[in-house]
């Protein structure tokens, strides 16, 4: 078995932008912690862009989402709209529009995507 790294990312404080940066170089993925009630910070867009520069996977986790001023679905928005289109939503109830939100990611699971829905509406 390969052993792989992780590193859990909060936004954390920009005097510690130069120790991540160091550590992203090394990691096999991540996790960025992201609060519901606080949102995309500058510092936050500094890290993706970082993950992005090394190559390294990204799980998104949004923490704080049951206190008063959370609002998911702006946080979500913001996640498409600050970060990346390919960010999708595990937690939500439509399974429909988790598969499609998934297929746009990758265009081998698009077109498996398309192949489903064709053979569900044979006459579209």
């Amino acid at each position: 078995m390969i052993p792989s790294s992780l590193c859990l990312i909060p936004p954390g404080h920009v005097d510690f932008s130069s120790e991540t940066e160091r550590t992203l170089q090394v990691l096999d993925y991540a996790v960025l912690v992201i609060s519901a009630t606080d949102g995309i910070q500058s510092h936050t867009q500094t890290l993706w862009k970082l993950l992005a520069k090394y190559n390294v996977p990204c799980f998104i986790f949004v923490n704080k989402t049951d206190l008063d001023g959370a609002d998911c679905g702006h946080i979500a928005f913001e996640l498409k709209s600050k970060l990346s289109d390919g960010c999708v939503d595990f937690a939500g109830s439509d399974k429909s529009k988790f598969y499609e939100d998934i297929a746009l990611c990758d265009e081998n699971l698009l077109n498996k995507y398309y192949e489903k829905i064709r053979l569900k509406n044979p006459m579209s």
